[in-house]
């Protein structure tokens, strides 16, 4: 019997594809495109962020006292807010747990509040640098 052919040398293993940017970002032209102009999405933005903590506040409050009403409630609010502000992640977030309120899980609830945290912080974040992008460098000058 002949030997096995060997097979060819393989080449160095290829680069692995470059991981997306973890840095979330707003959707700021799909923002500017429904807001119209740019104050009006700045002001967005900014209710956003002023906001935020307040909303989070209120699903981690309703999760605490076991009231799936109220869990829902804020998580709907938080996902409509994060869609308005183009931060889609973050809705479909609210959207996850706007479900399992709706479904009695509050444990699986409880799960998402570490990524939630994690997401409304980097989401006000965000809206901070899409109002700084907006208000440009001759505006944030002024200001």
């Amino acid at each position: 019997l002949a030997p096995a052919p060997t097979p060819p040398a393989a080449g160095p293993a290829p680069d692995p594809a470059p991981a997306a940017s973890a840095r979330t970002e707003v959707a700021l032209d799909a923002l500017r495109a429904r807001c119209g102009d740019d104050a009006l999405a700045a002001d967005v933005l900014a209710i956003f962020e002023t906001r935020a903590p307040t909303e989070l506040a209120r699903v981690e409050d309703a999760h605490a006292r076991g009231d799936a009403a109220l869990l829902r409630l804020a998580s709907h609010t938080i996902k409509g807010a994060a869609a308005t502000a183009g931060l889609q992640a973050l809705s479909d977030l609210g959207a996850a747990l706007q479900a399992c309120a709706e479904e009695g899980r509050l444990a699986d609830a409880g799960a998402l509040l570490p990524d939630l945290r994690r997401a409304m912080h980097e989401g006000v974040q965000a809206a901070r640098r899409a109002r700084e992008a907006l208000a440009g460098p001759t505006r944030r000058a002024a200001a």
